[in-house]
This record gives C-alpha cells, structure tokens and sequence, in this order.
C-alpha cells in the first residue's frame, strides 16, 4: 500500500467547479475499479490562521449572544409597561363566555 502526504496550500488547491470535459457519473465507475488503497500520513492545516478565523468566530458569537439578551430584556420591559393593556384591548374582541 502506497503512503502519500496530503497538503495544499491556498493556490494549489483542487478546483471546486466541474469543467465540461469532466466524465460523467456514468462513467466514474471505471475510477472506482481503478482505485488504489491510499493511507493519509500528514494534513497540513496552516495554524495560526485557524487560530485567527476561531477567534472570530468566537467575537461574533459573543456579539451575537449578547444583541439577543439585549433584544430579549427590551421585550421584557416592553411586556411590563404595556403587557396588561394590550391583554385588556384584546379582551374586548373576544365574545363573553368563550
């Protein structure tokens, strides 16, 4: 079994779209006959970039968590000044005795 080291870097990547001359599904049968037993010794990851993007992602998650808390804590006080009136108002459209 052959060992091969998998690493790209941001221009070496494989293309992501299919070109028109790419066989079809039918055909891709004969590559799965074809396929050789492959073991993935290495994958480079460029780390101080994932350090970065997860920082990110961590800053807007922060941000988003507390946009919501500060959305859902207006509501609350919304509820609490006008929550009795608009239940009163609403009564009204309701027949008694339903």
């Amino acid at each position: 079994m052959e060992r091969v080291k998998v690493h790209f870097t941001p221009s070496e990547r494989p293309p992501t779209t299919l070109r028109p001359d790419a066989p079809s599904r039918r055909d891709k049968s004969q590559f799965v006959e074809d396929a050789q037993p492959v073991v993935i010794i290495g994958l480079r990851v460029p780390f101080l970039q994932m350090v970065g993007f997860l920082l990110k992602l961590m800053f807007a998650a922060a941000t988003a968590l507390l946009l919501l808390t500060a959305i859902a804590y207006g509501g609350k006080l919304l509820w609490q000044m006008y929550g009795a009136e608009i239940v009163k108002k609403l009564s009204e459209f309701v027949p008694a005795g339903q």
